[in-house]
Order: C-alpha cells, then sequence, then structure tokens
C-alpha cells in the first residue's frame, strides 16, 4: 500500500488527498443522510454540517494516516468519532428541537474541536518539527492583558460548568468549550511565561538551587512547545472525563436508578394487559415484600401556562395524595394550600430539589367544558416520582376542587398512577421483565411500567461498551500524547546538547546538569497532564446530573491509572533523551 507523503496545505499531494477524501467521504453518506439515518432536525440543514465538519475531521483523520504509517489507527479514531454519537444522546437524555444541531455526531460543537484540531496540525509543519535549534531566540514576552483573559476565560467557564443545571446544558456547552479551549491556550503561551517573570522577581527563589537553569530555560520550552502543550492537556481532559463518565455511570449504576426511580415498581392505570389486583398477586409470587405504596389519581386538563403559549396539557393531582407523595420519595415539607391557589410540580432529574416560591400568575386550568382560575402560587421540583410523561408536570389543587372535576371529568381522561417499594429492589427484576414483555405482547405501551432495576438494567446495558471503548480509546491517546511531546523534545536535541557543554564548563557536574534536564521534561509532560486533570474534574460535576454529587472516588481511581500510563512514559522518554543528549557533549564522561 503506498504511503501517505507528508501533510502540507501549501497545495501539496497531501493536502490534495486529504481533499479527496473529503469529497468520497461526503458523496458517499449523502445516501444515509436521505435515508433517515440522522432523524434529528431537518435533513439538509444536517447534511449541511456534515459536509462541513468532514473538512477539518478529513485533515485530522489524513495526520494520523501519515504519522502512523497505518490504517488501523484511522480505523480506530473513525470508530471513536462514531461512537461519540451514542455518548451525546445519552448527555442530553432531556432533548429539545434542534439538539442535534448543536451536540449531535456532526454538531457545532464537535465542529470546533475538530476545526482546532486541523488548525493545530496545519501549523504544525515538517519545517517546525525540525527547526533549527541553534538559532538564537528571541526572549519570550505576554501581554498583562491576555494573562487577565485567560483568568477570566478559565473561570467563566468554570463557573458555568459547576453551576449548570440539566435544563441548560445544551445550550451553555459551546460557550463553555470555547472558553476552555480560549483560556487554556493562552495559559500556556501568556500565563505560563507571566509565572515565570513573577518568580524571577523574587530573588531568593529564582537563586536557590537549580532554579536558575531551570526556569531561565522553562520559558522558552513553555512557549515554543505552547501548542502541543495545549492539544495534549485538552486531549487529556476529553479521555479522562469520558472514561470517568462511562466507569461512573457503570460503577454506580445501582445507585443511579435508586436516585432517578425512587419507586421500585410504578404503573399506569387501566392497562388492559393486567388489572391492579393481578400485579399484586404478581408480586405475591415472586414473593417481593412492599415496604411503602403510593396511589395518584390523576385528571387530565388544559392549563395556559406562562412558558408555552396557549393551552398545554398537563395532569391535576389533589393536594393530599400530593403530600402523602412527598412524604415518600423526598425530604420536603408537605403543602400548605390556600383557597384560589394552585402548586406547580416538576418531576424528573433535571431540576435540583426544592420549593420555590411561584411568579403569583393567575392561570387558566380547564377539563372538559368546565374551567376555573387560580393563582400559582409555588413551584415544587425534584425527583418526586419515577420519569414518566404523564408525571413530569403536575398541578396540585384542592381536595375539594380535585373531587368536583373528578365528578365531570370523563373516564378516559382520569388514570391512576401506582408507585411500590420493596425490601429488596434487585428481586423486582423477573416480574418486571414479564411485565414488559406480556404488554409487547399484546402491542400496549410498555412505558406504562417502569421500575429501579430496568433504569439500572438499561445504565449498564448503554455504559459497558461505552466505558470499554472509552478506556481502549484514553489508553491511545495518552499514548500519542506521550509520542507527541517525545517528538517534539528531540527538536530541542541540538540545543540541548551546546547547553549541557556550557554547564560543563561552567563546572556543574553531570549528575546536576542530568537533574535539570529531567525537571525540565519533567514539567512539560506533568503541566499538561495537570491541566487535563482539572479541566476533568470540573467537566465530570458538570456531567453528573444523575448524581446528587459527583463520584469523586471513580474518577481519582481513574485519574491514578492514567498517571502511572504517563509516568511510565515520561520515564522511558527521560532515559532516552537524556542519553541522547550526554552523547557527544562535554558532560559525557
Amino acid at each position: 500500500m503506498e504511503r501517505l507523503p507528508a501533510i502540507s496545505f501549501d497545495g501539496s499531494r497531501g493536502s490534495q488527498k486529504s481533499i479527496c477524501i473529503y469529497r468520497v467521504w461526503a458523496v458517499f453518506h449523502y445516501p444515509f443522510y436521505m435515508n433517515g439515518y440522522n432523524e434529528a432536525g431537518n435533513v439538509w440543514i444536517n447534511i449541511g454540517l456534515f459536509t462541513v465538519t468532514l473538512v477539518p475531521l478529513s485533515i485530522v483523520m489524513g495526520w494520523i494516516r501519515m504519522k502512523s504509517q497505518s490504517l488501523w489507527p484511522v480505523v480506530i479514531f473513525h470508530g471513536m468519532v462514531n461512537h461519540q454519537r451514542v455518548f451525546w444522546e445519552q448527555v442530553f437524555y432531556v432533548k429539545t428541537d434542534g439538539w442535534g444541531y448543536i451536540a449531535g455526531e456532526t454538531g457545532v460543537i464537535s465542529l470546533v474541536i475538530w476545526s482546532i484540531l486541523a488548525m493545530i496540525i496545519r501549523r504544525v509543519s515538517v519545517a517546525d518539527l525540525f527547526r533549527d535549534a541553534v538559532k538564537e531566540e528571541k526572549q519570550p514576552t505576554f501581554s498583562i492583558w491576555l494573562v487577565i483573559l485567560s483568568v477570566i476565560c478559565i473561570g467563566t467557564a468554570y463557573d458555568l460548568a459547576w453551576n449548570v443545571k440539566v435544563s441548560g446544558l445544551m445550550s451553555k456547552m459551546l460557550p463553555i468549550l470555547i472558553l476552555t479551549l480560549v483560556g487554556t491556550y493562552l495559559g500556556f503561551t501568556q500565563l505560563s511565561v507571566a509565572a515565570i517573570s513573577c518568580c524571577e522577581k523574587l530573588p531568593s527563589f529564582y537563586y536557590r538551587g537549580k532554579n536558575l537553569f531551570l526556569l531561565s530555560q522553562l520559558r522558552f520550552r513553555l512557549k515554543d512547545h505552547a501548542r502541543i502543550l495545549f492539544m495534549v492537556s485538552i486531549l487529556s481532559s476529553i479521555v479522562m472525563t469520558s472514561v470517568a463518565v462511562s466507569c461512573t455511570y457503570y460503577v454506580e449504576a445501582e445507585r443511579a436508578a435508586e436516585e432517578q426511580a425512587p419507586f421500585h415498581l410504578n404503573w399506569q392505570e387501566p392497562l388492559k394487559a393486567f388489572s391492579s389486583k393481578e400485579i399484586e398477586q404478581m408480586m405475591q409470587t415472586y414473593h417481593l415484600s412492599v415496604k411503602n405504596e403510593v396511589h395518584l389519581p390523576l385528571i387530565k386538563a388544559e392549563w395556559d401556562s406562562w412558558v408555552n403559549k396557549g393551552m398545554s396539557t398537563i395532569h391535576l393531582v389533589s393536594g393530599s395524595d400530593f403530600n402523602k407523595l412527598l412524604q415518600n420519595s423526598t425530604n420536603l415539607p408537605p403543602l400548605q394550600l390556600h383557597k384560589g391557589e394552585v402548586v406547580l410540580a416538576n418531576s424528573g432529574g433535571g431540576w435540583k430539589e426544592g420549593v420555590k416560591k411561584g411568579p403569583g400568575q393567575t392561570v387558566t386550568v380547564q377539563v372538559g367544558k368546565q374551567s376555573f382560575k387560580a393563582e400559582l402560587s409555588q413551584t415544587v421540583q425534584g425527583i418526586l416520582f419515577n420519569e414518566s410523561d404523564t408525571t413530569r408536570h403536575l398541578l396540585v389543587v384542592e381536595d375539594s376542587i380535585f373531587k368536583e372535576l373528578a365528578a365531570v371529568s370523563p373516564k378516559s381522561e382520569q388514570v391512576t398512577v401506582h408507585g411500590y417499594r420493596f425490601t429488596d429492589w434487585k428481586q423486582s427484576g423477573p416480574m418486571l421483565n414479564e411485565l414488559k414483555e406480556q404488554l409487547k405482547q399484546r402491542d400496549e405501551n410498555d412505558k406504562l411500567v417502569n421500575g429501579t432495576f430496568l433504569v439500572c438494567q438499561f445504565l449498564k446495558s448503554l455504559f459497558a461498551p461505552l466505558m470499554f471503548v472509552s478506556m481502549f480509546v484514553g489508553i491511545l491517546f495518552f499514548l500519542s500524547s506521550g509520542s507527541i511531546l517525545y517528538f517534539k523534545l528531540f527538536t530541542d536535541l541540538p540545543h540541548d546538547r551546546r547547553q549541557m557543554t556550557v554547564l560543563s564548563e561552567l563546572g556543574i557536574q553531570e549528575k546536576e546538569a542530568v537533574s535539570i534536564l529531567k525537571w525540565q521534561i519533567c514539567l512539560l509532560f506533568f503541566i499538561p497532564f495537570g491541566v487535563g486533570i482539572i479541566h476533568s474534574a470540573v467537566a465530570l460535576k458538570m456531567f453528573s446530573f444523575l448524581f446528587k454529587t459527583p463520584v469523586w472516588g471513580i474518577f481519582a481511581v481513574i485519574a491514578t491509572i492514567y498517571l502511572a500510563v504517563f509516568g511510565l512514559y515520561y520515564v522511558w522518554t527521560s532515559k532516552g533523551y537524556t542519553k541522547s543528549v550526554l552523547t557527544r557533549t562535554g558532560a559525557t564522561k
């Protein structure tokens, strides 16, 4: 198989082949898009985004093919690109119109990521990689305004990510990504130089031991390697975030299921396949001991909310029944409804548990031909019941009003939602699977039955393959990052040989000179890794929306494993590079 020539972007064969790959890739996928490959959004907008995204993605994949001299890394990378679609679909499990344009497989987020990587690759040309290291370099400088901008970008991105809610995750994802990228890049190009300059103004520190030799050269190294260090830190953060999120949701699937589905069995009556008595008999057959239970009679209604223009559908529940639900599933106090008031209840993982004072707006509620007006006094939110379309939004009314409306509402507009808690929810799996299977066989909506076991089963089946792929791709990315630093170091080989000779002539012993060199290599390896850990820790907090608190223990284990892998790569690089530097220098004995 013919090897690709070195990729450049000045009309050379490498660039032409990347363009050829782009054209074939795009045309090949158009029929799939025309036949429903991506069902989210308008087909022509998706084709347009796909076509634009392929431009930088073709450059990245062409670069991988050239650097590896093999097709397999490209195949693995392509699989990772395809797999990100599954990842984003689960991250944005509460989807709104147009979500795919932002976070889809070829959405704006993907376009930004691949474009930045393509720009970096474009600038890292052969001439840049193998520059004349002996050439005299200018003293690196910094702009105080760019330093301030770096701090502001990182601080703002962290603040948005730390406090973002599920409902606003998609809208804030792109600003967080852009701020992080800009802040990180300026951090390596500007903030690092500023930090070393501050150290130089502290004589007691700067002239202590080896700090003078270490910091004076580190200023140049950080500035020269800024683009590479930036890329390594971003890749590290992406890898550790994806692996940590996947492992967290797999390992902690039971905890997530218990938090997201507080009732071990819930079902909505009426069901054609089963009656409530038959389900209770099944509980006895499967030896399920009921710890507590709730039963919520609901009435379908229309109301003019301030969120939606015009009337929208919602279910009504009585105040006494709703207070029983609060007592069983939350730590919230019971509601005290006054005459002429209603309370909106939002149930789901997208809302933080609590009670908010309502807007005080007068709303109109209509049931059949009967309607009434009431003041929306409060909003209760949190995981009140298992996730379902029926219970996601409820309107709590006075018991007397609910009784009147139930008398005039058609029976077809009234449902009852049942929730049960067992002493051991893990034993409910066979019964839940049987209920779902029989509902499917009788062509009835199987979503009317759910439970903690099914949620746990879904999370594990989803994140098991994602965890394996993330860990495999993560190891490859870390090895790639180490290789990038390894080859970039060798561009400084002539300069470091000359410096070791100068240190030897100054009377510095070989052991001390080698120590200085190893410390510089160590900082180049682990500064971007440290930045990546901080970025991924904040990202983990952002993506841990199914948990009340992030699972830091699993993240610490993953970070430690990758630190060990990176550390081994550093030891190997440090020994090999030091040996090459000491060859043909005055420092060699």
